[in-house]
């Protein structure tokens, strides 16, 4: 087991209280599940996307760190992370496609923003997604190495919330409508 996962080193009191916080932490879980599944949801209704892509490339590339690289040990929390790795892919999908300005499998088509994004963005915007998503993961698994699993998994998912906040927020005030948005993604 890696430095920093093993559980069973932890302090009595720990392991007292170590099932309810699973149990929070599948709570948790399916929540962002819902949030991701609402979030693609939401992008094909109003046909705009309703997360920023530097967010979810953020998002996605600690999902790989912690999915693949260092998997929590605990069962219930690698199929979580996991779960949220598969379904995370779609909704950058869906956003990379919407952002372009178009409908999936057809971009360019049902343009719902009100200023299209430049040509060259357009063409090139999956490769600047995982350029960035790349650079997110690289920062992730260097903050694990540095900080440990456990301690990076915690820190740097941290960051991604409030990566993922603040982002939200100001596309709101950004465009002055909340099309893109809903309450089951909040």
């Amino acid at each position: 087991m890696e430095e920093g996962w093993d559980f069973d080193a932890a302090p009595a009191k720990f392991k007292q209280v170590q099932p309810f916080l699973l149990g929070l932490f599948a709570v948790s879980g399916t929540g962002w599940l819902i949030n991701y599944i609402t979030t693609i949801r939401t992008a094909f209704r109003d046909r705009t996307p309703g997360v920023s892509l530097i967010a979810l490339s953020n998002n996605l590339a600690w999902e790989l760190v912690f999915a693949i690289l260092h998997p929590p040990p605990l069962p219930i929390a690698t199929i979580i992370v996991r779960s949220w790795l598969l379904v995370d892919i779609f909704v950058i999908y869906t956003t990379v496609q919407f952002a372009r300005g178009g409908t999936p499998g057809n971009a360019g088509a049902g343009n719902s923003n009100a200023h299209p994004p430049p040509a060259l963005l357009s063409r090139s915007l999956p490769l600047f997604v995982l350029a960035g998503i790349l650079g997110f993961a690289s920062g992730h698994w260097v903050l694990s190495v540095h900080l440990g699993p456990l301690r990076a998994f915690y820190w740097s998912g941290m960051l991604c919330l409030v990566t993922m906040s603040g982002t939200a927020l100001h596309l709101l005030v950004q465009r002055g409508h909340t099309r893109g948005a809903s309450y089951g993604m909040w």
